[in-house]
């Protein structure tokens, strides 16, 4: 009969620790990141003065409620970048957050244009 005990797995079969260190990053990682995150944040600060400033004084509901929700959308990605800075998260997120980066500069975009009320001229 042969014994069930526990035993340590060979050491070709020792668990590896995941961590991300940000510091073995490679510099175009770092300029890529403030350049897509300066340009978000530009385009989300310019649409949330633009809801409230077009077309008219005082704002239109709608403007408002439009650019709530790129700022709650901006929140989820806030909380992804956090994680991702901790080593929480698995680095293959990076490619989601630059996605989802891309989501608000295309709703900021969008947003802007309606603002302005910008249309096929007909």
């Amino acid at each position: 009969m042969t014994s069930l005990l526990m035993t340590s797995p060979p050491e070709h079969m020792a668990p590896v620790a995941l961590t991300t260190d940000l510091s073995l990053e490679k510099p175009l990682h770092g300029a890529i990141n403030l350049l897509v995150g300066g340009l978000t944040s530009l385009l989300v600060v310019v649409t949330v003065i633009s809801s409230f400033l077009f077309p008219s004084l005082p704002p239109w509901p709608l403007n408002i409620f439009f650019a709530f929700c790129i700022l709650m959308t901006c929140g989820s990605v806030m909380v992804l970048i956090a994680w991702y800075r901790q080593g929480d998260l698995d680095p293959k997120f990076r490619k989601l957050i630059y996605y989802m980066l891309a989501s608000i500069i295309l709703l900021c975009l969008c947003a802007n244009l309606y603002f302005h009320r910008v249309d096929s001229g007909t």
